[in-house]
Protein backbone atom coordinates (compact mmCIF):
# COMPACT_ATOMS: atom_id res chain seq x y z
CA UNK A 1 0.00 0.00 0.00
CA UNK A 2 1.30 3.39 -0.94
CA UNK A 3 0.42 6.69 0.70
CA UNK A 4 -0.42 9.27 -1.97
CA UNK A 5 -1.73 12.76 -1.80
CA UNK A 6 -4.00 13.71 -4.63
CA UNK A 7 -4.27 17.25 -5.82
CA UNK A 8 -7.56 18.79 -6.69
CA UNK A 9 -8.14 19.97 -10.26
CA UNK A 10 -8.89 23.62 -10.82
CA UNK A 11 -12.37 24.71 -11.89
CA UNK A 12 -10.97 25.52 -15.34
CA UNK A 13 -9.43 22.04 -15.66
CA UNK A 14 -12.74 20.43 -14.75
CA UNK A 15 -14.67 22.57 -17.25
CA UNK A 16 -12.09 21.80 -19.94
CA UNK A 17 -12.43 18.06 -19.34
CA UNK A 18 -16.23 18.24 -19.35
CA UNK A 19 -16.16 20.27 -22.56
CA UNK A 20 -13.78 17.80 -24.29
CA UNK A 21 -15.89 14.83 -23.19
CA UNK A 22 -19.12 16.42 -24.41
CA UNK A 23 -17.59 17.47 -27.74
CA UNK A 24 -16.42 13.86 -28.23
CA UNK A 25 -19.89 12.60 -27.27
CA UNK A 26 -21.53 15.01 -29.73
CA UNK A 27 -19.36 13.60 -32.52
CA UNK A 28 -19.80 9.95 -31.53
CA UNK A 29 -23.58 10.23 -31.04
CA UNK A 30 -24.33 11.72 -34.45
CA UNK A 31 -27.30 9.78 -35.81
CA UNK A 32 -27.40 7.43 -32.79
CA UNK A 33 -30.66 7.09 -30.80
CA UNK A 34 -31.95 10.26 -32.46
CA UNK A 35 -35.59 9.55 -31.53
CA UNK A 36 -34.92 8.14 -28.06
CA UNK A 37 -35.34 10.14 -24.85
CA UNK A 38 -34.12 7.33 -22.58
CA UNK A 39 -30.80 6.79 -24.36
CA UNK A 40 -28.16 9.45 -24.77
CA UNK A 41 -28.16 11.06 -28.18
CA UNK A 42 -26.50 13.98 -29.91
CA UNK A 43 -29.19 16.42 -28.78
CA UNK A 44 -28.59 15.45 -25.13
CA UNK A 45 -24.86 16.13 -25.52
CA UNK A 46 -25.57 19.45 -27.26
CA UNK A 47 -28.07 20.52 -24.59
CA UNK A 48 -25.58 19.75 -21.85
CA UNK A 49 -22.83 21.56 -23.77
CA UNK A 50 -25.10 24.60 -23.99
CA UNK A 51 -25.62 24.52 -20.22
CA UNK A 52 -21.90 24.09 -19.52
CA UNK A 53 -21.04 27.02 -21.78
CA UNK A 54 -23.68 29.09 -20.01
CA UNK A 55 -22.03 28.32 -16.65
CA UNK A 56 -18.64 29.15 -18.15
CA UNK A 57 -20.10 32.49 -19.30
CA UNK A 58 -19.31 31.67 -22.94
CA UNK A 59 -22.67 32.95 -24.10
CA UNK A 60 -22.15 32.73 -27.87
CA UNK A 61 -21.22 29.05 -27.62
CA UNK A 62 -24.15 28.47 -25.25
CA UNK A 63 -26.52 29.97 -27.80
CA UNK A 64 -24.94 28.03 -30.67
CA UNK A 65 -25.47 24.69 -28.94
CA UNK A 66 -28.97 25.60 -27.73
CA UNK A 67 -29.85 26.49 -31.34
CA UNK A 68 -28.51 23.12 -32.52
CA UNK A 69 -30.93 21.38 -30.16
CA UNK A 70 -33.85 23.60 -31.13
CA UNK A 71 -33.29 22.81 -34.83
CA UNK A 72 -34.12 19.17 -34.10
CA UNK A 73 -37.64 17.80 -33.42
CA UNK A 74 -38.04 19.41 -29.97
CA UNK A 75 -40.64 22.11 -29.38
CA UNK A 76 -42.45 23.77 -26.49
CA UNK A 77 -45.60 22.09 -25.26
CA UNK A 78 -48.82 24.09 -25.58
CA UNK A 79 -50.00 24.57 -22.00
CA UNK A 80 -53.38 25.82 -23.24
CA UNK A 81 -54.09 22.31 -24.57
CA UNK A 82 -53.16 20.66 -21.26
CA UNK A 83 -56.08 19.20 -19.32
CA UNK A 84 -56.33 20.17 -15.65
CA UNK A 85 -54.76 17.58 -13.39
CA UNK A 86 -52.80 15.83 -16.13
CA UNK A 87 -49.04 15.59 -15.62
CA UNK A 88 -46.93 18.12 -17.47
CA UNK A 89 -43.59 16.32 -17.26
CA UNK A 90 -43.96 13.13 -19.26
CA UNK A 91 -41.55 11.06 -21.29
CA UNK A 92 -43.55 11.64 -24.49
CA UNK A 93 -43.46 15.44 -24.15
CA UNK A 94 -42.11 17.27 -27.21
CA UNK A 95 -39.87 19.18 -24.77
CA UNK A 96 -38.13 16.07 -23.41
CA UNK A 97 -34.59 15.74 -24.75
CA UNK A 98 -33.30 13.13 -22.32
CA UNK A 99 -34.66 11.51 -19.20
CA UNK A 100 -33.15 8.95 -16.88
CA UNK A 101 -35.38 5.87 -16.65
CA UNK A 102 -36.43 4.85 -13.17
CA UNK A 103 -37.82 1.60 -11.90
CA UNK A 104 -39.63 2.76 -8.80
CA UNK A 105 -42.53 0.67 -7.51
CA UNK A 106 -45.65 2.77 -7.42
CA UNK A 107 -44.20 5.52 -9.60
CA UNK A 108 -46.31 4.59 -12.59
CA UNK A 109 -45.30 4.05 -16.20
CA UNK A 110 -43.43 7.33 -16.61
CA UNK A 111 -39.68 7.41 -16.20
CA UNK A 112 -38.66 10.86 -15.07
CA UNK A 113 -38.46 13.13 -12.05
CA UNK A 114 -42.24 13.39 -11.89
CA UNK A 115 -42.50 9.64 -11.33
CA UNK A 116 -39.99 9.89 -8.51
CA UNK A 117 -42.05 12.64 -6.86
CA UNK A 118 -45.24 10.56 -7.26
CA UNK A 119 -43.47 7.64 -5.58
CA UNK A 120 -42.51 9.89 -2.66
CA UNK A 121 -46.19 10.90 -2.38
CA UNK A 122 -47.27 7.26 -2.30
CA UNK A 123 -44.71 6.24 0.32
CA UNK A 124 -44.69 9.19 2.68
CA UNK A 125 -47.46 11.58 1.74
CA UNK A 126 -47.52 14.73 -0.37
CA UNK A 127 -46.64 17.13 2.45
CA UNK A 128 -42.90 16.42 2.35
CA UNK A 129 -41.99 19.05 -0.19
CA UNK A 130 -43.32 22.51 -0.78
CA UNK A 131 -42.37 25.36 -3.07
CA UNK A 132 -41.29 28.60 -1.42
CA UNK A 133 -43.75 31.48 -1.35
CA UNK A 134 -41.21 33.64 -3.19
CA UNK A 135 -41.09 31.21 -6.12
CA UNK A 136 -44.84 30.73 -6.18
CA UNK A 137 -45.51 34.47 -6.16
CA UNK A 138 -43.03 35.07 -8.99
CA UNK A 139 -45.77 33.71 -11.30
CA UNK A 140 -48.84 35.86 -11.91
CA UNK A 141 -52.28 34.36 -11.26
CA UNK A 142 -52.90 34.23 -15.02
CA UNK A 143 -49.61 32.46 -15.79
CA UNK A 144 -50.45 28.89 -16.88
CA UNK A 145 -47.22 27.60 -15.35
CA UNK A 146 -48.55 28.45 -11.90
CA UNK A 147 -51.53 26.12 -12.26
CA UNK A 148 -49.65 23.38 -14.13
CA UNK A 149 -46.45 23.21 -12.07
CA UNK A 150 -47.83 23.82 -8.57
CA UNK A 151 -50.69 22.38 -6.58
CA UNK A 152 -52.35 24.75 -4.18
CA UNK A 153 -51.74 23.87 -0.53
CA UNK A 154 -54.68 22.90 1.61
CA UNK A 155 -54.55 23.61 5.30
CA UNK A 156 -55.22 20.52 7.39
CA UNK A 157 -55.76 20.70 11.12
CA UNK A 158 -54.61 17.86 13.27
CA UNK A 159 -54.29 16.98 16.96
CA UNK A 160 -55.78 18.97 19.77
CA UNK A 161 -53.05 21.62 19.61
CA UNK A 162 -54.49 22.75 16.24
CA UNK A 163 -51.15 22.51 14.43
CA UNK A 164 -51.38 22.91 10.65
CA UNK A 165 -49.47 21.06 7.95
CA UNK A 166 -49.62 21.57 4.19
CA UNK A 167 -50.93 18.91 1.86
CA UNK A 168 -51.78 19.04 -1.81
CA UNK A 169 -55.44 18.83 -2.72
Amino acid sequence: MELKYFSRATVQQVYSQVEMDLLDAEKELEGVNAQSVIRANQAAAQALLSRVYLYMEQYEKAQTYADKVLQKQYRLRDMNALQAGSPFIVQASPETIYTVPTNIIGAGPSSNIASIMRAIDIVSGPHNYRVSDDLLHSFSDKDLRRTVFFKQPMKVTMWQENQAIYMTR
